[in-house]
């Protein structure tokens, strides 16, 4: 069954520290589907609510799979899958939902971000004293501030930024101060 990418990021194709707007689920949807536009009619046929405080991923009856795909600069790729994935509307800040990490070469660096709202530079919604988004140069379901963010910053690898958690960042596969060449998020129907 194929996957559908929901936060597809590879080289210098990656937007990062944007404003709330950019990085609506339409809006990182659009580039990456042939025939959706962003608008709400194109993006229907991938059953997302046409109702912008729908859950996004939730038209569908059933459970959907989560998996992230991983690549650092030395062409190790790597992967980690969730269950029961899901992502709230606009009304609960895009809060990020799944069961549990179920397995993968790349480890679980995500469920410490699990139950979080979106946070961006111009929204603040994690528990950290810090706008997390802010300091870390990218919007990402933050908790108090990460174990991963694949929105940071594009760095090459290996870097001496402040602070070192800047860049792609899945820290169980790589750990900072470490950004990643490529990462995906893609979902499909659980099996």
């Amino acid at each position: 069954m194929k996957l559908l990418p929901i936060l597809p990021h590879s080289v210098v194709t990656r937007p990062h520290n944007e404003s709330w707007c950019k990085y609506r689920p339409r809006r990182l949807l659009s580039p990456f589907i042939p025939g959706c536009d962003g608008s709400f009619t194109s993006c229907d046929h991938f059953n997302v609510r046409k109702h912008h405080n729908a859950p996004v991923f939730s038209a569908v009856p059933g459970k959907f799979q989560l998996r992230v795909d991983l690549e650092d600069f030395d062409g190790f790729r790597a992967y980690a899958t969730y269950s029961d994935f899901k992502l709230e509307g606009e009304d609960q800040k895009y809060t990020l939902r799944f069961g549990s990490f179920t397995g993968g070469t790349a480890g679980d660096s995500l469920s410490v971000h699990k139950d979080q709202a979106f946070t961006t530079k111009d929204r603040d919604n994690d528990v950290s004293t810090d706008n997390c988004a802010e300091f870390y140069k990218g919007g990402w379901w933050f908790h108090n501030c990460l174990h991963s963010n694949l929105n940071g910053e594009y760095l090459k690898g290996k870097h001496n930024q402040f602070p070192p958690g800047r860049g792609v960042v899945w820290h169980v596969f790589k750990k900072i101060p470490y950004s990643l060449k490529v990462s995906e998020m893609k979902i499909r129907p659980q099996i």
